[in-house]
C-alpha cells in the first residue's frame, strides 16, 4: 500500500495495510503523522534512532519503533513487537532505466525505441519525485519495449539474412545456367565446324577423282 506522507509529499510503501489512526514516520523529512493528521516533528536525536534506515543490499533493516536491527523482510519487530509496516523504498539501486539499450533501439527500430526512451526517462524523473513504485512500474514498461525493439531487430537480421542467402543462392544458380549455355553453344560450333570440314573433304576428293 502507497501512503503519501502530508508533510513533504513524498510517497512511502506499506508492507501491512495500517490501522486507522495509526501513527507513521516519514523517513524523508522525519515527520510523524497518522491517517490525515500531521502529529509534529520528531527531534534529530529521536529521529535518528527511529526513523527507519535504507536497506543495505536487501539483508537489513532498522524498526521505527524500538530502532533494533531487523530482517528486511520482517513484519513485525522481534523486540519491541511493533508492526514494521511503512519502509521506504529509497534504495533505487535496483531500478533500472534501460536508457543504454533504449537508445539503441531507438537508433535500429525508432517506434519502439522511442517509445523505450520516453519510459526510460521517466523512471529518472519519477525517482527525483521519490515516487519509487511509479519508478518501477514505468521501468517495466521500458524493458517491455526494449524487448520487443530486440525481438524486432533479430527479426529483421534474420529476414536480411535470408534474402541475402536466396540472392546469393540465385546468382549462382544463374551463372551455372551461363556457363552450361556456353558449353553447349561450344559443343554446338564445334559439332558445326566439324561437319564444314567433312563436307569440305569430301569436296576435294570429288574435285580429285575427276
Amino acid at each position: 500500500m502507497q501512503i503519501k506522507c502530508p508533510s513533504c509529499g513524498r510517497y512511502c510503501e506499506c508492507e501491512v495495510t495500517p490501522v486507522v489512526g495509526q501513527h507513521l514516520l516519514c523517513p524523508f523529512c522525519e515527520s510523524k503523522f497518522s491517517f490525515g493528521k500531521k502529529v509534529g516533528k520528531l527531534s534529530k536525536s529521536r529521529a535518528n534512532m527511529s526513523a527507519p534506515k535504507r536497506l543495505v543490499h536487501g539483508k537489513k533493516r532498522f524498526c521505527s519503533n524500538c530502532g533494533a536491527e531487523i530482517a528486511a523482510k520482517a513484519v513485525i519487530c522481534p523486540i519491541c513487537g511493533a508492526q514494521t509496516s511503512v519502509h521506504l523504498l529509497s534504495n533505487s539501486e535496483d531500478v533500472q532505466d534501460h536508457m543504454t539499450l533504449a537508445i539503441v533501439i531507438l537508433v535500429l527500430c525508432f517506434p519502439v525505441g522511442l517509445a523505450a526512451l520516453i519510459f526510460a526517462l521517466m523512471v529518472n524523473a519519477q525517482l527525483n519525485k521519490g515516487n519509487v513504485i511509479a519508478a518501477r512500474k514505468c521501468s517495466r514498461t521500458a524493458g517491455i519495449f526494449v524487448k520487443v525493439g530486440v525481438a524486432l531487430v533479430i527479426f529483421e537480421v534474420a529476414v536480411a539474412f535470408v534474402c541475402a542467402l536466396f540472392v546469393g543462392v540465385s546468382v549462382m544458380s544463374t551463372g551455372s545456367y551461363i556457363r552450361q549455355v556456353e558449353r553447349k553453344s561450344q559443343r554446338e560450333m564445334e559439332k558445326v565446324e566439324r561437319e564444314f570440314n567433312e563436307a569440305m573433304d569430301r569436296i576435294d576428293r570429288i574435285q580429285n577423282s575427276y
